[in-house]
């Protein structure tokens, strides 16, 4: 009989949780699998923008907890509910790995060995050095992060309706798919308040600034214009080309201007996670692991790495692939197809992206542009296509009954929030 092997998975994001679940499936019975990540929820991240523009100034704490439990889900209760012995998950923070005797150190000095390692560590906020926003800002990062903003906003939501003067100030800097979600949501949240008499698209301005040319540049001209003339609509101050320079507690300050805030959410993308300049593989010059199209580490026969701790060209652009969830997600199939090869069932197969990618972007209440499964809508009709992609992540991730529960539930919270 096969000798059983130890797969070790580090990061519980969309690439790292996929491809344990896949293995799973796949391996025959003698082999182990170890999810592990320092903390012990796995987040869906696309959600976090309207769990922290959610019952700002009523809360409903009840809501608010069921929401949290919507976007961060235990990781030891979804492996649970595939009920494979052999599908466990470590809680620990990994400082290195030792290369030469296969084994992952933690930070309490213990060790894990493995026989095929897995990296999927993701990426980390980049701040790109910008004096004082580290200190300053708000970071859109994990369910605290979506607390901060939410009870930094709703004080001074309070503060503008006691003041019948004075114009109140919340700025998110990046206006890619997280910064112009949340001043969508936002901006429609003050919206309804405004129906119910409270007066604070006057006296609260939302402002979404970014450094390049266009708000959404990264996105198709279809999401672009769409997502744009739903942004103008709600009232949101759109400002591009508008380099941050510095911040400090009171002001931003640009290269041509200076802008007072009263909140300040940073959503100006991300880096590596630094944890991969310590480990003993190969990078590129922006600190990511280079991998071959099958996605084994450059030089490495037991190392596969995938996601955003990775550097790939996309053969059709010639560029890296975009760091999103769903390149992630396609990269896990083939690290668990190759996974399976190399421990002698199978041929190895590369990893080849797709034109285009699901790329939906909420605007606001029951508004969504975007393109996916190969139809570009806006409005409404993109509002549920952006839920059906939902759905399609959480077939991945949990048995199809409960991922159907799981994802009417959440939508019913969303949808009644909107």
């Amino acid at each position: 009989m096969e000798a059983g092997k130890r797969i070790v998975i580090l990061g519980a994001g969309f690439g790292g949780l996929v491809t344990a679940i896949l293995l799973s499936k796949r391996l025959s019975k003698q082999h182990e699998i170890i999810l592990v990540d320092q903390n012990d929820a796995h987040t869906y991240t696309p959600w976090l923008y309207d769990t922290a523009t959610s019952f700002l100034l009523h809360k409903k704490k009840h809501v608010i907890n069921a929401l949290t439990c919507m976007c961060c889900i235990k990781l030891e209760d979804i492996l649970e509910t595939w009920h494979d012995a052999r599908l466990r998950f470590r809680k620990g923070k990994v400082v290195d790995v030792k290369k030469n005797e296969q084994e992952v150190l933690f930070a309490d000095g213990k060790t894990l060995a493995y026989d095929v390692l897995v990296v999927a560590l993701g990426a980390q906020t980049a701040f790109y050095g910008i004096e004082g926003v580290e200190e300053h800002a708000l970071v859109m990062k994990g369910m605290n992060g979506c607390t901060d903003i939410q009870n930094r906003i709703a004080t001074v939501l309070n503060d503008a309706l006691k003041q019948h003067d004075g114009e109140k100030t919340i700025v998110i800097i990046g206006a890619g798919a997280t910064g112009s979600e949340t001043a969508t949501e936002l901006m429609n949240y003050l919206r309804r308040c405004d129906n119910d008499g409270m007066d604070l698209c006057r006296r609260v301005r939302v402002m979404l600034l970014d450094a390049g040319p266009k708000i959404l540049g990264q996105f198709s001209p279809h999401v672009q214009v769409h997502a744009v003339a739903r942004m103008k609509k709600l009232g949101i101050d759109l400002r591009p080309n508008s380099a941050v320079v510095r911040v400090d507690n009171e002001q931003i300050f640009t290269k041509s201007d200076k802008i007072p805030y009263d909140v300040l959410i940073w959503a100006g993308g991300i880096e590596p996670n630094t944890l991969l300049a310590k480990l003993p593989f190969l990078r590129d010059d922006r600190g990511r692991l280079r991998v071959e199209p099958h996605l084994l580490a450059v030089s490495e026969h037991h190392v596969f790495a995938l996601g955003d701790a990775t550097a790939l060209m996309d053969a059709h652009t010639k560029k890296p692939l975009p760091p999103t969830a769903w390149v992630a997600v396609d990269e896990a199939k083939i690290v668990a197809k190759n996974v399976q090869a190399l421990l002698g069932k199978g041929d190895f197969v590369s990893y080849h992206p797709p034109l285009v990618y699901p790329a939906i972007i909420a605007t606001g209440g029951k508004n969504s542009v975007g393109g996916a499964f190969g139809f570009e809508l806006s409005g409404f009709i993109g509002f549920v296509l952006r839920r059906l992609v939902d759905l399609r992540y959480f077939f991945k991730i949990l048995p199809k009954y409960r991922a159907i529960i799981f994802w009417w539930k959440g939508t019913v919270m969303l949808f009644n929030n909107d």
